[in-house]
């Protein structure tokens, strides 16, 4: 924890520096990578840190109350700071008179009087801001484990109870009748949606059954968007990369309606990244840039895509802040990816989604363009 907080803080002050040395320097660009900072569990673990300001050292401290000072002055998101931890640290400071500068010590007296003179209608906690359960159950579905045997079996039952007016629980009746007692209704749900068994509007039709609050947000007629080179599907590879190009595009208008664009575009430029590597990798050479003062300079790639692969591994998807943590866990998100080909966690057994190694650079930029319009200027 320690050297992420302190390597952050070195980045700070070069990015800074830079933009002191830059006639247009946009402040904007430091405070948006600030701002990823501004959260109850980020500002936990820095609180957690100064737990031990004695041993910390001036710099580790110096460290920590940049990044809130950062928060609670630039950003004005002082109520992160309103954690017990973090004041009751913050006490031993100032009762023991331990040394810092003066602008640390305003700090300190600027928090806890602003805490002590501001109304707490609900105590500020690490725990209010985690996923509900019920989230985590839903989206734990997703993870269960299905044999090849099962999936056959799910297929039979559903053509011999897709007349039913109870479609799942009479198939769940059936693989409990068969000894087969840990399949759920939910899951039995996205296993029929990701065997292509049914379309995206019959998953929507029955998770209405199961949730009364799902709904469908989005319908959007498809776009396809697959390559003018590529050559022409039969008959039924057509209807098949037809409806996957329309549950893709159903999922990622749907994240759009719901705000979560900016998480769309985060995905794409992890596609991007790598296409990027990969034609540097192929082509030999760097490609360079325009830097301060008219400078020729490299461009830097991304470096878990660039020894990824140069390894030749599949490319995990990290997510770098709270929101793309989260979104890993949305069930629409998830299909998105699925419906994309990346592998998902439970499949590969790893920690993160992963981008498969043996996708080529145009493979890479045409699922990119499945994401929506591309930011050229970026």
């Amino acid at each position: 924890m320690q050297d992420l907080i302190v390597t952050n803080h070195t980045l700070l002050l070069l990015l800074d520096g830079v933009r002191e040395l830059t006639a247009d320097g946009i402040p904007g660009d430091m405070l948006g990578h600030i701002k990823q900072f501004a959260t109850v569990e980020i500002m936990h673990q820095y609180g957690l840190l100064l737990e031990d300001f004695r041993e910390n050292g001036a710099f580790v401290n110096d460290c920590i109350f940049t990044m809130m000072h950062h928060v609670g002055g630039d950003l004005g998101q002082i109520n992160v700071l309103f954690q017990p931890s973090i004041l009751k640290t913050y006490s031993q400071i100032w009762e023991t008179e331990y040394e810092l500068c003066d602008d640390w010590s305003d700090l300190i007296e600027y928090v806890i009087h602003k805490f002590i003179n501001t109304p707490q209608p609900a105590p500020l906690t690490l725990s209010t801001t985690l996923p509900d359960i019920s989230t985590q159950l839903l989206s734990s579905n997703l993870l269960v484990t299905w044999t090849q045997e099962e999936k056959d079996s799910l297929h039979w039952y559903y053509v011999q109870c897709r007349q039913s007016k109870c479609v799942v629980a009479d198939i769940l009746k059936l693989f409990q009748e068969n000894g087969n007692q840990q399949k759920t209704r939910l899951s039995i749900i996205e296993q029929l949606l990701e065997q292509n068994i049914i379309t995206l509007i019959q998953y929507d039709d029955l998770m209405k059954v199961e949730n009364p609050d799902y709904e469908r947000n989005v319908q959007t007629p498809a776009l396809s968007v697959a390559s003018a080179d590529s050559p022409k599907p039969e008959d039924g590879d057509s209807k098949t990369s037809s409806k996957a190009v329309d549950d893709i595009q159903v999922l990622r208008d749907r994240l759009q309606k719901e705000n979560r664009g900016k998480l769309i575009a985060w995905l794409q430029k992890s596609l991007l990244d790598c296409c990027f590597v990969k034609l540097n990798l192929l082509s030999g050479t760097i490609h360079v840039t325009t830097g301060i003062g008219g400078s020729i300079g490299e461009v830097v790639m991304e470096p878990v895509s660039y020894h990824c692969i140069l390894k030749k591994k599949s490319i995990p998807v990290v997510p770098w802040n709270q929101d793309q943590f989260a979104i890993l866990s949305y069930q629409p998100f998830i299909l998105l990816l699925h419906k994309l080909g990346f592998h998902l966690p439970a499949d590969a057994k790893k920690m993160f989604v992963r981008i498969p190694e043996f996708w080529t650079a145009d493979i890479l930029y045409n699922i990119a363009l499945k994401l929506g319009p591309l930011d050229k200027c970026k």
